[in-house]
């Protein structure tokens, strides 16, 4: 599947990159568990038939990460986990509304294994920005029609 884009389009008619969030508890020192969900939103002429088909994609998942840390290098954490969830899609025709999608595009499981790190903040105040930090994850999604490989970069606040 191809996802085209048009850059002067309403911004919530298509994502030109897919917008999420998620929490993490941190269980101990190197175990954490939390929840994300994605959602994404693009047009496609799936081919040439039928017009112009609007998808919408949404997929919330259980996220469990194992935190690396290394007494070297203070400010980083390496990571590692996995994400599994279920990918809920909605394909609507845009040219001719009362058309419906007949193809094989549908509801699916979600699995994704990730790799990251977490990049603390160095001499951070002892408070709120001590739990502060900036995370970036390559995940890959193994799974169905929404499957290949993505990045994920935003702040993460630790909940002990």
């Amino acid at each position: 599947m191809v996802k085209s884009v048009d850059f002067g389009s309403d911004p919530f008619n298509e994502n030109p990159f897919p917008l999420g969030g998620g929490i993490e508890v941190m269980l101990t020192d190197r175990i954490g568990a939390g929840g994300s969900v994605i959602y994404d939103r693009w047009n496609d002429l799936f081919g040439v038939w039928g017009g112009i088909w609007s998808v919408t994609l949404v997929k919330p998942s259980f996220d469990f990460t194992c935190h690396i840390r290394t007494d070297r290098i203070e400010e980083v954490d390496f990571l590692t986990g996995a994400q599994i969830g279920y990918s809920f899609v909605d394909i609507i025709n845009k040219s001719i509304p009362s058309a419906q999608y007949f193809g094989n595009l549908g509801n699916e499981i979600h699995f994704a294994p990730f790799v990251g790190i977490n990049l603390h903040f160095p001499n951070a105040p002892r408070n709120f920005f001590e739990r502060l930090s900036l995370t970036v994850k390559v995940v890959w999604s193994v799974t169905g029609d929404y499957s290949g490989v993505y990045g994920i970069i935003g702040p993460t606040f630790q909940i002990r």
